[in-house]
């Protein structure tokens, strides 16, 4: 060997030593049985409702991703492209997609969910025959469908018969075949979900909604039974929600299936521009006309609008026939021999406030700012025997109760939230009896009976977020006076003092009073210990548990044998980097990123499991009888929270989004046992070890105790 060689194998000798061997890669959180890819169809209507129903769907997804062991994420796909990404397994699942996909040989699906879809009218590109606005260009129309499937024809003839219509419906094998004779001409129309639109079809209209499922490749069928069972579970852990889900949006999407007749159309047409007459004094009338505008411009009414001195002025123009539509109140006493009601445009809500001393009066004088006359039907009807007193202003109604002048107050719930005037009456407070204003439309006698079928389906057709951008801008733009909205009632109570023969009788009450301010005071005694206890266990900062109390928690249900197949998961989650969060950013930026960390962490975990922050930057958590394959998918979520936390936090706040830092991420060490044990401390020095066993191998991911290398079980004690 030459002195070259000697000295070449020194040196790799030398440099085989100093350099350290690279480090076992811990187990990481993105584990490819946490993570399933959902692809999301979105609708081809109005973007803003195409949004609205997207977040509809990702809301869904959050819910069963809390009764599986997998981590749904939402991907936006169109639906020409949904089901080659299955079988090429670019995503996993697909929604929403019709349940009798499962009877074909490729895909499986689940049954049907809570999720809801728009069954719609679709015609070639560039077709020009057909109008959603007039529905006499759709008659004598070829429709093609699906065979066998009366769960679209049936709202389709349902249709049809409601607008009289003469529709020929053509059944095809498949929706190829469909699509192809739609193509060719063969059939003019076809019927199909929003969200299966493809290129080779236009969006005409929708007719109704269905319930939907969720599919995927044939291989996927466990997963498909796994969120079978997940939905079983919501729907018994919350029976009201699926009801809740269908019903948001059946009342977003209504707009969208309302469609003029074709005789409401031919009425619409032939009408003169109807004369609407305003009253000054309804204090509502901006509001009236923008809504009337926006129904007018949608429905193809021609309307010029008119003044008023007051409500009874209007109401003879409308009697006279000078004038045609006006706002007003409907009650079953109002006269309709030469007017008739729409539905109501809008609805103000009133509510009733009172002292917290007292019980309401069944009768008594109400206090009220400038009654309209609709307010003065309405407390008549609902209030029957109430005298009014009227004051300049929300405030002098409130003082009225106050000082006993009145025995409730009547204020308009808008003004109570935006004044906010009951803070600065903290004797007073709200009943729980609202009273709801509906303003409906008044239409003359003298128009077809027809108009008010036209103006109920205009009022309907309002799409919901328009509607409420109108009353919120005029909500907020109104001058403001220092005004409440709920009044409550009380009883006053008199003791009035009987004969001196009475004595026992006066004993007797003197000491039920004692009782009662014996009762009151352990009811507050009681209330006040619980606060205590409240203040005692929680975390002042993050509102979870604190220290002491997520330990002692801990330990009573470590006690307690998880079931067969099950375990109790005890995790410490590590905010990494926090203390660059506090150099470049202040102390109260990373106390706020602390108290979205543990909101994060409360929202990703069983209502019966448990969250409390041990110190500093971390957190300790318990779950509770779960199957420990759920183990990575939840270290997936809590990873998944610091990760939108950063970006939002970085969004929001220039200082942390130019700092020179590593992303925020969390540090996860796990313990289980698979029996009860007293034994907390063990089980915590054990998923202390996986932590740092964590972060010795470059933090950002998550590690169980029992599953860490040999070396490393004894790292650190």
């Amino acid at each position: 060997m030459n002195i070259k060689t000697f000295f070449l194998c020194l040196i790799l000798s030398l440099l085989a030593i100093l350099l350290p061997a690279p480090a076992a890669a811990p187990a990481r959180a993105e584990d490819a049985h946490a993570a399933v890819r959902v692809g999301c169809v979105q609708p081809d209507i109005a973007p803003e409702l195409s949004s609205v129903i997207t977040q509809q769907q990702v809301a869904y997804l959050t819910e069963l991703s809390k009764y599986t062991d997998w981590n749904l994420t939402p991907v936006p796909v169109t639906a020409d492209e949904a089901m080659e990404k299955l079988l090429t397994g670019e995503i996993d699942l697909v929604l929403p997609v019709e349940p009798h996909i499962h009877a074909a040989d490729t895909f499986v699906a689940t049954q049907p969910l809570a999720l809801r879809d728009l069954i719609a009218l679709y015609s070639r590109p560039g077709e020009d025959r057909f109008s959603a606005e007039d529905l006499r260009t759709l008659d004598g129309a070829r429709v093609g469908t699906l065979e066998d499937r009366p769960d679209v024809t049936a709202p389709f003839e349902n249709f049809c018969a409601e607008n009289g219509l003469s529709l020929k419906l053509v059944p095809y094998a498949t929706a190829a075949a469909a699509r192809t004779a739609l193509a060719n001409g063969s059939i003019d129309l076809l019927i199909d979900t929003a969200t299966n639109n493809r290129r080779d079809e236009t969006f005409l209209l929708a007719f109704d909604s269905k319930p939907m499922a969720i599919a995927g490749p044939r291989a996927k069928a466990p997963l498909i039974r796994d969120l079978d069972a997940a939905a079983a579970a919501l729907t018994r852990e919350n029976p009201l929600y699926a009801a809740d889900y269908t019903r948001d949006f059946l009342t977003k999407t209504s707009h969208l299936t309302l469609h003029f007749s074709p005789e409401e159309t031919a009425l619409i047409e032939s009408l003169p521009p109807l004369r609407v007459v305003l009253p000054e004094t309804l204090q509502t009338k901006d509001i009236v006309r923008e809504l009337i505008e926006t129904a007018a411009k949608d429905s193809g009414l021609r309307v010029t609008f008119l003044s008023a001195a007051d409500v009874e002025a209007a109401r003879l123009m409308i009697s006279a026939g000078t004038a045609d539509i006006m706002p007003a109140y409907y009650t079953s006493q109002s006269d309709t021999t030469d007017a008739y009601y729409t539905m109501p445009l809008f609805s103000q809500e009133f509510v009733l406030i009172s002292r917290r001393d007292k019980e309401p009066p069944e009768r008594g004088r109400l206090a009220i700012a400038a009654a309209q006359p609709a307010l003065r039907h309405a407390i008549a009807q609902e209030m029957p025997g109430w005298q009014l007193d009227e004051t300049d202003d929300d405030q002098h109604a409130l003082s009225a109760v106050t000082y006993r002048r009145a025995d409730l107050a009547l204020c308009p719930l808008d003004a109570l939230q935006a004044t906010r005037l009951l803070i600065l009456s903290p004797e007073l407070a709200p009943t729980q009896k609202p009273i709801t204003i509906r303003t409906s439309l008044c239409v003359s006698a003298h128009q077809p009976r027809l108009l008010q079928a036209i103006l109920n389906k205009a009022i309907l057709r309002l799409d919901p977020q328009v509607k409420s951008r109108i009353l919120l801008r005029h909500e907020t733009n109104a001058p403001r006076k220092v005004s409440l909205s709920y009044l409550l009632s009380f009883y006053p109570l008199q003791i009035g003092l009987l004969l001196g023969l009475f004595l026992l009788l006066i004993a007797i009450i003197i000491f039920m009073q004692k009782i009662i301010q014996r009762r009151a005071l352990e009811a507050r005694q009681r209330s006040a210990i619980a606060t205590y206890r409240y203040q005692a266990e929680t975390d002042a900062l993050t509102g979870v548990y604190n220290k002491a109390a997520i330990e002692s928690l801990i330990r009573k249900h470590l006690l307690v044998p998880p079931a067969p197949g099950r375990c109790h998961a005890l995790i410490i989650a590590d905010l990494d980097h926090f203390k660059e969060a506090n150099d470049s950013c202040g102390h109260q930026f990373g106390d706020a990123l602390l108290a979205a960390f543990a909101d994060g962490l409360r929202a990703i975990v069983r209502t019966h499991d448990l969250v409390g922050r041990f110190g500093g930057d971390e957190f300790l958590l318990l779950l509770s009888n779960t199957p420990r394959t759920s183990l990575p998918a939840v270290a997936a979520r809590i990873n998944e929270v610091v990760r939108r936390i950063d970006q939002e936090t970085s969004a929001r706040n220039a200082a942390w989004s130019s700092a020179q830092r590593p992303p925020l991420s969390t540090s996860i060490g796990i313990a289980v046992t698979v029996q009860a044990t007293a034994d907390y401390d063990q089980l915590f020095a054990a998923a202390d070890r996986a932590l740092y066993h964590v972060k010795q191998h470059g933090r950002m991911s998550w590690a169980i105790a029992d599953e860490l290398p040999d070396d490393a079980q004894t790292t650190k004690s």
